[in-house]
């Protein structure tokens, strides 16, 4: 195999083609030292924008969306460059998913941000009213990794941005290409300095996720990286919303429809060449259909084209040298063990290309069922039942995601919702990542962040309570606490638990003792 070149020469950082290694481009690297002017024009635009009514900052979500429908060939052919996505891949994965984005925003986040009324007792509480708005939370940090370099970053820089919030982007030193294009479908919308785009590599990651200047900070990527990203974070006391990895199971029961499951269970463990966080990376079987599932199951991975026509190709290129190392040490680890394929386990000599891979036999203390994988390996286990495949499943620290296939779906939900996991679901696997109404959201070493939907938007803006107070009158419990200031407040307690006759009675007393307290 060619050996690819370096990615990082002479203070630049190179756009490596990952299925040629060709160089596409060079990126000048900025110095953690630059990062406090960046952070500067970043607070200073910010201000303006956070100014701006809601409805002006979402109506810029709809010039965005025509960008990207205008760009699309453009923007597909720049993540086949930078990532190594087919043309049809980018286009689902990314076009289609960055598309969803804007349209989702652009119609919930009005909701969304909606200020909501807080109910008061008007008898404890006369002549006031209080409100809780969402305001911005200021400055956002983003940091994310490279295997879905535009729709990945998209679902966090849009409804900040729609919050009122800036947003210092320090994308994975392998999607520069991608982030250049986010920078330019914002270009002229929206305030100078808004938008930053940081390049670097692991060293101005760390110095954006130390800095004080940051009101929030939002990380994708490993869990090593995701505990120092929180612990800087946390020496400032700067909330940090953490998405990490998985090791994601799914179930195949003895009623499942085999076919549909072995077609999807392909998709979700082979889809943009297993680099998703949420790639099925575990298997079980039950007993029962397992040799007749593993058959069908293996001619889907043999059939899914790994070359030819870029437009089409169905699995392609680990997206840089670190990964496709990581993903043979895994495969070397299992081979060692006793482990055996039943397709694929070779590379193609075609840049960063694997071919699917499924294992069996391999030990339970084998890397590829403990560690993520990140890559086009499918490690496959026989169960005697459903409930020991639960079991398997929990045994992992890893929790973001579980599927469970079978024709029975209130069984298969039953044991979904068992699996502890952040995301549980039956027939079908990872897709919701492409819904930005749906949360994402893991447990455990999985991280606690949520993507997506309105508890991420909670995340992006910060509750204010505004309070209005209208009464006339001195507070009961304000200053003298004298023997009529007690009489009030017993009555006060009793109210909370009487009967509506004697809760009028009190209220007509707790206004005597109000006269004689104030009058």
């Amino acid at each position: 195999m060619t050996t690819a070149p370096h990615l990082v020469e002479d203070g630049h950082i190179r756009a490596i083609d990952p299925r040629s290694f060709a160089i596409v481009e060079s990126f000048p690297m900025a110095s953690p030292a630059e990062l406090a002017v960046e952070i500067a024009g970043c607070r200073s635009a910010q201000g303006e924008w956070a100014a701006r009514p809601l409805k002006e900052r979402v109506a810029v979500l709809s010039e965005v969306l025509e960008r990207v429908v205008d760009r699309a060939d453009h923007l597909a052919d720049v993540v086949r460059q930078d990532h190594g996505k087919s043309t049809t891949e980018a286009y689902f994965s990314e076009v289609l998913g960055v598309a969803e984005v804007l349209r989702t925003h652009r119609k919930f986040d009005p909701r969304w941000l909606r200020s909501k009324g807080v109910s008061l007792d008007p008898l404890s509480y006369p002549g006031k009213n209080a409100r809780v708005e969402w305001v911005p939370r200021g400055l956002v940090g983003l940091i994310t990794p490279w295997n879905y370099p535009l729709a990945l970053p998209m679902r966090t820089i849009v409804p900040a941005l729609v919050a009122g919030n800036g947003v210092l982007f320090k994308p994975s030193e392998h999607s520069l290409l991608c982030a250049r294009e986010i920078a330019e479908l914002f270009a002229g919308l929206i305030p100078d300095g808004l938008f930053q785009v940081l390049v670097g590599t692991g060293d101005l990651g760390s110095a954006l996720a130390s800095s004080p200047e940051l009101d929030a900070i939002v990380f994708t990527g490993s869990v090593a990286t995701g505990r120092k990203v929180a612990a800087a974070a946390a020496s400032n006391l700067v909330p940090v919303s953490l998405e990490l990895g998985g090791k994601d199971a799914a179930i195949v029961c003895a009623d499942a429809d085999l076919d549909r499951a072995a077609a999807g269970i392909a998709w979700g463990a082979f889809h943009n060449s297993g680099q998703n966080c949420a790639a099925i990376e575990r298997l079980y079987v039950e007993d029962v259909i397992y040799d007749e599932f593993m058959e069908k199951l293996v001619t889907e991975a043999r059939s899914l084209r790994i070359s030819g026509e870029v437009d089409t190709i169905e699995v392609g290129p680990l997206c840089n040298q670190q990964q496709f190392d990581l993903v043979h040490r895994q495969l070397s680890d299992a081979l060692a063990r006793g482990a055996k394929t039943l397709c694929g386990g070779k590379s193609t000599g075609e840049g960063w290309v694997i071919e699917p891979t499924i294992l069996v036999d391999a030990p339970s203390d084998a890397l590829v069922w403990n560690e993520e994988t990140f890559g086009p390996l499918l490690p496959v286990r026989r169960v005697h039942s459903v409930y020991d495949a639960v079991a398997a499943c929990n045994s992992s620290p890893f929790g973001l995601s579980a599927s469970v296939w079978g024709r029975d779906t209130g069984r298969a939900e039953a044991l979904a919702r068992s699996c502890d996991v952040g995301m549980a679901m039956v027939n079908n696997h990872s897709f919701m990542g492409s819904v930005p109404n749906s949360p994402w959201v893991g447990t455990g070493d999985s991280g606690y962040g949520v993507t997506g939907s309105e508890l991420a938007m909670k995340f992006l803006a910060r509750p204010q309570l505004v309070v209005v107070d209208k009464s006339k009158v001195k507070e009961i419990w304000w200053y003298p606490l004298n023997a009529t200031a007690l009489a009030m407040v017993k009555t006060v307690v009793q109210s909370l638990v009487a009967p509506l006759g004697k809760r009028i009675a009190l209220t007509l007393r707790l206004l005597g003792l109000l006269s004689k307290r104030w009058g």
